[in-house]
Formats: C-alpha cells, sequence, structure tokens
C-alpha cells in the first residue's frame, strides 16, 4: 500500500494494522511503537486522545 498516495479520509478507513505494516514496510527499520503511533497520528490526523 502506498500511503503517500491516499488521502487522510482513505486512511481512515484502513486498519490499523494495515497503515503500521505499510509504514515499517516502506522504513526497513525498526520503530517503537510510540514512533509507530506517531507516525500514524500523523498520516491520518487522528489525536492522540480518539
Amino acid at each position: 500500500m502506498n500511503l503517500t498516495e491516499k488521502t487522510k479520509e482513505e486512511l481512515l478507513e484502513e486498519s490499523m494494522i494495515d497503515i503500521a505494516f505499510a509504514i515499517l514496510t516502506d522504513r526497513h527499520e525498526a520503530l517503537t511503537l510510540e514512533q509507530l503511533m506517531n507516525q500514524i497520528r500523523e498520516l491520518t490526523g487522528i489525536s492522540e486522545k480518539r
């Protein structure tokens, strides 16, 4: 999945697991859970409180 081609609305329809997998696959490096969640929040526009 190419995350850069999707809108925030399309990303919100994807599961967080699919988004996380795409991020990790694209980056080819280990991330902490906090780093991964921050990246997901940045891409989808969701807040930490949601």
